[in-house]
């Protein structure tokens, strides 16, 4: 019997998961950095997210994927990042340039 960590659709899905529970961690950031008074939790929070974003990118196949409801979930998935990280950047106040 397969154990849950060597089921084949929790290894592709893995990098997935990963990128939503640090899209999670965005919900307490903004009061907990502004009581604090800690605008770098929002930069480490920033950099954690793209690494986070960077795995998964690299690790899934996502205009490649047959099955077109979870392209298409994948593709929300990066829309919800991008929007992340923009209110991240706005937290911040200062403007993320169009490409790098």
């Amino acid at each position: 019997m397969k154990t849950p960590r060597s089921s084949p659709w929790l290894l592709k899905e893995r990098r997935a998961l990963a990128l939503l529970l640090a899209l999670l961690l965005l919900l307490p950031l903004p009061a907990f950095a502004a009581e604090e008074i800690a605008p770098h939790k929002v930069c480490a929070y920033i950099y954690d997210l793209a690494n986070a974003f960077n795995h998964f990118y690299h690790e899934t196949k996502i205009l490649g994927e047959e099955d077109a409801v979870r392209r298409e979930s994948l593709i929300a998935l990066l829309a919800l990042t991008r929007d992340v990280l923009e209110t991240c950047i706005d937290l911040l106040g200062f403007e993320a340039p169009e490409k790098m």
